[in-house]
């Protein structure tokens, strides 16, 4: 599944620099060899069939839509990542892309905050209070590590080269202190927990800000910070931070 993940991002990556023949040779190629074999679910075959469809039009000489075709991509792309078992990532692929390897880290920690929910409305409070505490232990290793390690590579290389658009190093900081303060807020109401509705309807909106942010984040995340980081550094200092990376979720090598 990583290889289809990096083909993907290949050619994802190929259309944004207009590297269209490229970019559609390569999609035909996945096309026809992996992605029809991954998905059977109709939702899936849609974003599939989006794809077929803007090939076959580029190769009768029509127009069609980049955006679709791109937004199609990356969310079978999503697709694929949730269904990594990332537990079982021991060793890092030596070509895999930061920002999609970032990405499939967040989903890993983030499958917690879905288990917490139903947990909790399971009221079963004592696993959805683990589930939760689990999310959070991550979610400050993973911080920790992209303070400590990534975020002095970053700063330094934007001072020689240029900060990307919209991406001061100080508003990835910021956004770590944020996601800190909305889970305080959330964490508040804990108490109130066995007395699930009135947990829930307190806590709506600080849940709804929560993942919202997270979100939001991951994507400035993967289109500026990791994305800046992979077109900038060495294959080897590159192969370095995946392996600092993959730290975040790995308990024995922390």
């Amino acid at each position: 599944m990583l290889e289809t993940i990096k083909k993907i991002s290949t050619i994802i990556d190929l259309l944004g620099k207009k590297q269209h023949s490229f970019a559609f040779f390569e999609l035909k190629k996945l096309i026809y060899t992996e992605l029809s074999n991954l998905f059977e679910e109709p939702n899936d075959l849609v974003f599939l069939n989006n794809i077929v469809d803007s090939y076959e039009k580029k190769a009768l000489g029509q127009s069609y839509d980049f955006k679709s075709l791109i937004f199609s991509l990356q969310k079978i792309k999503e697709k694929i990542i949730s269904r990594i078992n990332i537990e079982q990532l021991r060793l890092v692929d030596d070509t895999i892309n930061l920002a999609d390897l970032n990405e499939i880290i967040h989903h890993f920690i983030f499958k917690n905050f879905y288990q917490h929910f139903s947990s909790l409305f399971d009221s079963n409070f004592d696993l959805s209070f683990k589930q939760w505490e689990k999310m959070r232990f991550y979610i400050d290793r993973h911080a920790y590590i992209e303070d400590t390690v990534f975020e002095p590579i970053y700063i330094s290389l934007s001072s020689k080269i240029g900060t990307p658009k919209g991406g001061d190093y100080n508003q990835f900081i910021y956004e770590h202190k944020i996601l800190k303060k909305l889970i305080e807020d959330i964490e508040k109401n804990f108490e109130k927990m066995s007395t699930k509705e009135i947990y829930v309807v307190d806590n709506l909106d600080n849940y709804f800000y929560f993942k919202n942010f997270w979100i939001h984040h991951g994507l400035r995340e993967k289109n500026i910070f990791y994305k800046f980081l992979e077109e900038n550094l060495d294959d080897g200092f590159k192969q370095d931070l995946r392996k600092e990376l993959v730290k975040s979720i790995k308990e024995w090598e922390f």
